[in-house]
């Protein structure tokens, strides 16, 4: 798949965006620049969601994330040989899904291979309970109901929740950016 002009600008525009914020955030809590002033704003940013509280980059994630204080959702996208983008962080479907049950002779298990129909067929969340990545369900941290919820939870499609688009055209819109904070739990 090659990427065109446009998308090759938007996302060094991403890029160098998300820079920007990284630059400001280590110049604030750079000890030889006490006493030196600072923006007055800082965000908190919820990479894959509350990650530590539900399985990453899922709905769950993305409320509790809300829910807890913070101010941006950062998520991670991949596109399906569909052309539809799913919430999802690895390139491979193995880590955080039953990809290797439901499909055992598709290995590596690329996204980018798999259609939208088929990735909707996976369970997104009962890695998270078995494994426990943060010790938060040790911890006590984490209720039964949401428990329950996690196992079976259904993939998540980015344009089933207020994203643009049914289908990726290599660019998103002021207007579709718009919708979808619009969209955002609290808005």
């Amino acid at each position: 798949m090659t990427i065109g002009g446009r998308t090759r600008r938007w996302i060094a525009g991403a890029l160098l965006a998300f820079l920007c914020l990284g630059s400001v955030y280590a110049a604030a809590s750079n000890p030889f620049l006490r006493g030196v002033e600072r923006p007055a704003l800082v965000l908190n940013i919820a990479h894959a969601g509350a990650s530590s509280l539900a399985p990453q980059n899922t709905l769950a994630a993305g409320r509790l994330a809300f829910e807890t204080g913070a101010d941006v959702w950062g998520v991670d996208v991949r596109l399906t040989k569909d052309g539809v983008f799913v919430l999802m962080h690895d390139e491979t479907l193995d880590r955080t899904t039953d990809v290797e049950e439901l499909f055992p002779t598709r290995s590596p298990w690329s996204v980018e291979e798999f259609t939208l129909d088929e990735i909707q067929r996976l369970d997104a969340g009962s890695w998270f309970v078995e494994e426990d990545p943060f010790g938060e369900i040790e911890a006590g941290n984490i209720g039964p109901p949401e428990l329950s919820a996690y196992v079976g939870q259904a993939f998540d499609s980015a344009f089933e929740h207020g994203f643009p688009n049914d289908r990726w055209d290599g660019q998103m819109r002021a207007r579709d950016v718009r919708r979808v904070y619009n969209a955002l739990p609290g808005r």
